[in-house]
């Protein structure tokens, strides 16, 4: 249409300015992107070409965003260094890859997430899905800083780093919808914090058997609640209660040689199964244990994982696991702010949950607004726990919370690891 010419048409000739080449079959991981400064803000939207084709894949080294740049890159972006979108530039993408052997750092600086009080959104992937807007059309033009937030990766993210390197995320970040970490190691940064929306309803943390997320001081891993102009378009059976963050691999809060000095947080999604809150059986891969559970799974450990809290002092700097409710200023990813803030968990049916079935080295960890029976942990797994507390927004005393870990239901027949559907990451 002439609308989408007249969009397109600063995209095309800003090519050449930024770097982008028409054909990229010679772009390699030792090239790097640099988008400087301007008086004037100005938006790339980002495609690569070999003789003419849009490529599937396409590396990159480091990527500097300067102020009043933007770029919204897309499809698989592989990139081999480090990320830095300094304050005032925005970067985001289709399904943005870290990958390597090589250590990297993501610093985004100003980014934070949207709040009552700011009529901005997160996750512009998720507004086009309630509005129905087409991607080209919706947001990714010259209104691009007044409508969004900075911070958002892109709809997907993977960590795919070799020889068990890491790459460490500093700022707030969010994804459309999920992240996966393959091999190496992601970093949440101290005082940083890791949102996923849910675009499809699938929005979740999953760490596969090769690799690690380590959580330093101060950070923070949590989904966004689903927003109800979503949910109530789809219908009550849409709303999803899979699992938020899914260990296959290990997660470590501190580390035995920098352990924390204060506390992290793992927040999840409010259960609410009187009010429709139900388990997607469309993707059953991508759910583990929740498939089974019925509940939303605040923390998923499968038998394979390993979850360890490595405290300075474990009375004063915890591991909170906790649901998104207990944070006032949480909105969903457009914006809005959410039901259920602050109740205090009841029966089994409202609140959180938790499954552990892998090995998990508890010293210093406080848990809160527990549903009867959420913290699903074996007898054995448990006996070795130290310094374990229970907030006051639990549904019952910390006896009644316990259950065991096959009590919620049959685990589903599907092992992402063989899977052939989960997750997206490319084949080495």
């Amino acid at each position: 249409t002439p609308a989408e010419e007249e969009l397109f048409k600063p995209v095309s000739e800003r090519r050449q300015t930024v770097g982008i080449r028409e054909d990229s079959s010679a772009i390699s991981e030792v090239d790097d992107l640099l988008l400087p400064a301007s008086d004037t803000p100005y938006f790339v939207y980002a495609r690569w070409y070999e003789a003419g084709r849009s490529l599937h894949r396409y590396p990159y080294r480091h990527i500097t965003v300067e102020r009043n740049a933007a770029i919204y890159t897309g499809h698989h972006l592989e990139i081999f260094g480090s990320v830095w979108a300094q304050r005032g530039g925005w970067f985001s993408g289709g399904y943005p890859s870290f990958v390597g052997n090589r250590s990297a750092v993501v610093r985004y600086e100003g980014s934070r997430f949207p709040t009552v009080d700011d009529p901005r959104r997160f996750s512009g992937a998720v507004r086009m899905r309630v509005h129905g807007d087409q991607p080209q059309r919706s947001g990714f033009n010259e209104t691009l800083f007044e409508r969004y937030f900075p911070g958002e990766l892109g709809r997907k993210v993977f960590v795919d780093k070799e020889d068990d390197q890491s790459v460490e995320f500093i700022g707030n970040f969010g994804t459309g919808d999920e992240t996966f970490v393959a091999r190496g190691r992601m970093i949440v940064g101290e005082d940083s914090e890791m949102r996923w929306a849910a675009l499809s309803g699938l929005g979740i943390l999953e760490i596969r058997s090769q690799g690690s997320v380590q959580m330093r001081c101060g950070a923070k891993l949590g989904g966004f609640p689903l927003p109800k102009a979503m949910w109530e378009r789809e219908g009550s059976e849409f709303r999803p209660a899979g699992g938020d963050v899914r260990v296959i691999g290990r997660l470590l809060v501190g580390t035995p040689e920098a352990p924390i000095t204060r506390d992290a947080m793992i927040f999840g999604r409010w259960n609410d199964v009187e009010a429709g809150a139900v388990v997607r059986a469309d993707y059953p891969h991508r759910r583990g244990q929740a498939q089974a559970v019925g509940r939303s799974l605040t923390l998923d450990v499968a038998p394979a994982g390993v979850v360890e809290v490595h405290s300075a002092d474990p009375e004063r700097a915890r591991l909170i696991i906790t649901s998104y409710t207990a944070r006032p200023e949480i909105t969903d990813s457009l914006g809005n702010d959410v039901e259920a803030k602050g109740l205090k968990a009841s029966g089994a049916d409202r609140g959180i949950a938790v499954l552990l079935q892998g090995r998990t080295l508890f010293n210093g960890v406080h848990f809160d607004f527990l549903m009867e029976e959420g913290l699903r942990v074996s007898p054995e797994n448990r006996a070795d726990w130290q310094n374990i507390t229970f907030g006051p927004h639990n549904a019952a005393a910390p006896a009644k919370l316990f259950g065991t870990p096959d009590a919620f239901g049959t685990p589903d027949e599907h092992d992402p690891e063989v899977d052939e559907d989960a997750p997206m990451i490319r084949r080495r």
